[in-house]
């Protein structure tokens, strides 16, 4: 009848079921573990006068009850006083660092205390020997502040884990680990709270194995209920775990583009170039294409410099090579690589095409290390006399009364034209 006493059992004998002889024989052995302790000695000074019952129970054990809970209530003060005290101030000259004991020895304490303090009362219970139907509730009780208490010193230390992988999340790169701490701290919390909540249902007696199975069946149907949630808890999953962006990243997906927020359980907010905050369900983000601009190792800058079509060839190519000079000085460009050529000949100018890069982190950066190229840029065309071209529509009058016709005339043939321009580009041949 006992799971926690094996060695009480029933037989059946004639249809009835009967105590066995072998627990009869193991009577007053049992008897002996439960009360350990020689309690006759002390019943002897009892006043006549108190032992009369009342309520079922002898008077003298209500002053018992309530001497032992003062008693009780005393002792987890210098049980309590000692932990906090003496055993603190020792932690403190070992382990030099006040910032533990404050976060996870302090807080533990006290239910440290009140479980001493149940172990002890637990043993000396039995001297009142209360009566049975107030026994049952007396030791259940006892029975369930075991584990309220324990889930409780594994709940208060359950900090000491998430804060341990805190410190190495700290050491990496990305902060989306961060990020994923206090998801995790949570977690852990609600599973020690289930498991001891669990393990006290188990010590009265409760068979678990039917909630167990209830709860997965109701686990199925809520499930079926809330698909939608459960995706957006797997998608932030995901987005943790597969770490597409972090927080202070600037994103571009299919619906919008801005600069990550905030990555909670169910949504993802980013706050948009307007300054509006969109919130992306993470089922739905984890499905998209991403693409972190935040990410980027380099920035790519691409422009073109259009110069007037009267500068001299001469001074565009030193304009030119004074561009690449700027380039490769400059602390934050990739000055391995970039192009700066003339690349084109323009409607109203002679574009040089500028395609560079800047390793940089962040957008304010980029604009940054982009002013100074440009004013480079402008101050080199200033010390150079180059004229930058804009837009512009030159009106020409061919021919004017008493002034020269400004059409050339051309009086050479289709042959001499090409042996001019041959001889030309020969002559150049060595400066390609």
């Amino acid at each position: 009848p006992f799971k926690s006493v094996p060695e009480i059992y029933l037989r059946k004998i004639d249809g009835n079921w009967l105590y066995s002889k072998e627990t009869v024989n193991n009577i007053e052995d049992l008897y002996s573990e439960t009360f350990p302790l020689e309690n006759y000695s002390f019943k002897n000074y009892i006043p006549d006068s108190l032992k009369p019952k009342f309520l079922g129970m002898a008077i003298w054990k209500y002053f018992g009850l309530l001497i032992f809970l003062l008693l009780s209530l005393v002792l987890y003060r210098i049980v309590s006083w000692i932990i906090g005290y003496f055993l603190i101030k020792i932690l403190r000259k070992i382990l030099n660092n006040s910032s533990v004991i404050d976060n996870y020895i302090n807080p533990i304490s006290n239910p440290i205390s009140f479980l001493i303090v149940i172990s002890i009362v637990s043993f000396f219970l039995p001297l009142l020997e209360i009566p049975i139907q107030f026994n049952v509730w007396v030791s259940n009780i006892i029975k369930v502040l075991y584990p309220i208490t324990l889930t409780m010193i594994i709940y208060r230390s359950s900090d000491l884990i998430a804060d341990f992988y805190s410190l190495l999340a700290a050491k990496t790169e990305t902060t989306v680990d961060d990020n994923l701490i206090p998801l995790v701290r949570k977690v852990i919390k609600i599973i020690i709270v289930i498991l001891g909540l669990l393990y006290s249902l188990s010590v009265l007696g409760v068979e678990i194995t039917p909630l167990l199975a209830g709860a997965s069946v109701g686990g199925l149907a809520l499930a079926l209920a809330a698909q939608d949630t459960l995706k957006n808890f797997f998608g932030s999953i995901t987005i943790y775990t597969d770490s597409p962006f972090e927080i202070g990243d600037w994103i571009v997906f299919d619906g919008g583009e801005g600069v990550v927020e905030e990555i909670r359980v169910r949504s993802t907010r980013i706050r948009t170039f307007h300054n509006s905050v969109i919130s992306v369900p993470n089922g739905i983000l984890a499905d998209l294409k991403i693409d972190n601009m935040g990410r980027r190792r380099f920035r790519r800058f691409r422009s073109q410099i259009g110069l007037t079509y009267d500068t001299p060839p001469d001074l565009i190519d030193a304009y030119i090579t004074g561009l690449r000079e700027i380039v490769k000085e400059h602390p934050k460009t990739k000055n391995d690589y970039y192009e700066i050529h003339l690349n084109e000949f323009g409607t109203s100018s002679l574009n040089i095409l500028v395609y560079i890069f800047f390793e940089v982190e962040n957008w304010s950066q980029e604009l940054k290390a982009r002013q100074e190229f440009m004013l480079e840029a402008i101050r080199l065309a200033k010390e150079l006399n180059v004229r930058f071209a804009f837009p512009t529509s030159t009106l020409h009058i061919e021919e004017m009364p008493g002034e020269q016709s400004l059409t050339p005339s051309y009086s050479d043939n289709r042959e001499t034209f090409f042996n001019k321009a041959i001889t030309y580009v020969t002559g150049r041949k060595s400066k390609y």
